[in-house]
């Protein structure tokens, strides 16, 4: 039984800052932080979890006071700060963190969430706590360093975030165009694709099939002059006829108007997301990891992976790194055979990043005779049940491909698979 802890956190506008120093000198000592939006709580501990002193504070009017104290106390001891990665908060802690020259470890949430039971014997979470559960896994090596991020890499998570966001508008979009054109026009979408920048444009500027209709050559030119060589006249021609005899519900001129609004913002934000793609894939170029990466996923892909999981070469090793994209197996069979468990991937991690690796696998798949051989086995097998299954082990030997590319390996497939059991031996 752990013995009972105390955790009252002192403001720290009553901290007795001598007191304090004088009691962390000469000691190897943790300061461990729950880092929150307004209340942040503090541990001084020594390694590796004897509490020493609580202290809370406010963000961020009381935040450099905090600082302060923490600069005089790097002065008497030796310091190292732990923290879990919260997010913003944690990101602007870190940084200040290493503003004072400080080491900065990061614990893990859902370890620290697991802890707090086997810490004191009760379950229960509170700032304090917290703070002190932080501190204990560090002492215990349960922590990582947490390096600054390079301001090359932050420009990458920039232009990502800016592309993912554009992508994600531009989707809802389109969505709203599919209904639309579903209920007034609902066969022009089988003459053209709904993403296409003529249909963008045609609806944007008639946005009715009686407009269009009632105005062909003018409909007509505007087809032409979008869709170029990549629009036959025939199709032209079937999306006038179109327009003359749809089955869609008539429009009101507001819906009219409405759906034109709908049209031009759909074609904003595909422009906006492509060119928010462009320079994904021009600053990908200026890192070397992402760039090897690259040459097996994209650039795009690249970019996303490095940005969500990290560089894949700071990983002491493969596993470590298809574990932190929440690719690592989990088996539950308590109370059955072990052959009888049912075996998942944990899915801790970026969903985003493995959203990624997904089209990466299905691109390779269509593309690379290896993983097209071995997905075509592996359903054949299971009678196409595993289909999903097949895709996620794809997925980790991936990851654990670009592992190794990563730290100056070349993409090789052969290295994944064995081409006499694919039958593709020469």
């Amino acid at each position: 039984m752990a013995k009972k802890r105390m955790y009252r956190a002192e403001s720290i506008n009553n901290l007795e800052v001598a007191k304090l120093l004088e009691a962390l000198r000469g000691r190897n000592v943790t300061f461990a932080m729950d880092v929150a939006k307004r209340e942040l709580v503090g541990v001084f501990m020594e390694v590796p979890e004897k509490v020493l002193c609580s202290v809370s504070w406010k963000a961020p009017t009381e935040t450099m006071r905090m600082v302060e104290v923490l600069s005089q106390a790097a002065g008497v001891c030796t310091l190292a700060v732990a923290l879990e990665p919260t997010g913003t908060y944690g990101d602007a802690m870190r940084g200040l963190m290493h503003g004072l020259g400080l080491p900065v470890y990061r614990v893990s949430p859902k370890r620290a969430s697991d802890a707090a039971e086997i810490y004191d014997g009760v379950p229960s979470q509170h700032d304090s706590k917290c703070a002190a559960i932080v501190g204990w896994l560090h002492g215990q090596g349960r922590s990582e360093l947490w390096t600054e991020v390079s301001p090359e890499l932050r420009n990458l998570a920039a232009v990502t975030e800016q592309m993912q966001l554009f992508s994600k508008q531009y989707h809802a979009c389109l969505n709203r165009m599919e209904a639309k054109l579903a209920r007034h026009f609902p066969e022009l979408g089988e003459q053209l694709e709904l993403n296409s920048a003529t249909l963008l444009a045609l609806i944007g500027k008639f946005g009715s099939p009686a407009a269009i209709a009632s105005s062909e050559s003018n409909a007509r030119a505007l087809m032409e002059r979008v869709g170029k060589a990549l629009l036959s006249s025939d199709k032209v021609d079937r999306v006038l006829e179109l327009a003359r005899t749809t089955t869609g519900a008539s429009m009101t001129e507001g819906e009219r108007e409405c759906v034109k609004a709908l049209a031009v913002e759909t074609d904003r934000q595909r422009r906006e997301m492509a060119a928010a793609r462009k320079k994904v894939e021009e600053q990908a170029l200026e890192h070397a990891s992402v760039r090897r990466v690259s040459e097996a996923v994209g650039k795009v892909t690249a970019a996303v992976l490095y940005v969500e999981a990290g560089d894949p070469s700071t990983y002491k090793s493969a596993a470590a790194y298809t574990k932190s994209l929440g690719l690592n197996l989990k088996i539950k069979n308590s109370g059955k055979p072990a052959d009888q468990g049912q075996l998942k991937i944990t899915k801790r991690g970026s969903s985003t990043a493995r959203a990624m690796l997904y089209m990466a696998v299905l691109r390779l798949i269509q593309t690379d005779p290896r993983f097209k051989a071995w997905y075509g086995r592996k359903v054949a097998r299971s009678d196409g049940k595993y289909k999903g299954k097949a895709l996620v082990a794809l997925m980790r030997k991936l990851a654990k491909a670009l592992w190794h590319v990563s730290r100056g390996g070349t993409f090789d497939s052969s290295k994944l698979f064995d081409d006499a059991r694919l039958g593709l031996a020469a």
